[in-house]
């Protein structure tokens, strides 16, 4: 899963565009898994696409949470 670019996202000003083809991907990836709520334009996937991040939804704030909790657990050992 694209778990530093949903951090990237998070860090960023929303709502944002994306409309290189790799960031798209995992925009789509993250969008699927429920962890973003962005729209894609066309919405019929054609290649000349973008997307539009408009929020984090609950599910991508709790992955980013047990993540940094994981890390924190695991530098203390």
């Amino acid at each position: 899963m694209s778990h530093r670019y949903l951090a990237k996202l998070a860090a960023c000003r929303l709502p944002m565009f994306v409309t290189a083809p790799t960031k798209l991907r995992r925009l789509r990836r993250l969008a699927g898994a429920g962890h973003v709520e962005a729209r894609f334009y066309p919405p019929n996937y054609d290649g000349d696409q973008f997307g539009e991040v408009r929020a984090l939804t609950l599910a991508g704030r709790n992955v980013l949470a047990a993540r940094a909790s994981s890390r924190n657990g695991s530098a203390a050992r």
